[in-house]
């Protein structure tokens, strides 16, 4: 449902924090006992402030529903290969253009 999402954009800016927020709502939707937010902020490398809004954030983005059944995985998984490769594509271009400038 995120990659759904309109304006959603997967970027090498934002990759980290994305699996961090997806990850920490997928321990917490399937495990019992789960550690807190701070530890997972400290693990993850951000601010316990910045990995609270990240993970509403998130719940908001999937509108509260986390389970996720084969066929949108398989569709999304699809879309999101789709949008690294073009984004691959994109940055070796920027990185040709700029080798070729100096």
């Amino acid at each position: 449902r995120a990659v759904n999402s309109p304006g959603f954009i997967l970027s090498r800016q934002n990759i980290h924090r994305l699996l961090l927020a997806a990850m920490l709502l997928a321990i917490k939707f399937n495990d019992d006992v789960y550690a807190n937010n701070k530890s997972y902020a400290l693990i993850g490398g951000v601010e316990l402030d910045e990995i609270n809004i990240l993970e509403s954030s998130m719940l908001t983005l999937l509108q509260y529903q986390l389970f996720v059944d084969q066929e949108v995985y398989s569709k999304s998984l699809k879309k999101l290969n789709l949008q690294f490769r073009e984004s691959e594509k994109e940055e070796k271009i920027r990185s040709c253009l700029l080798y070729t400038s100096d």
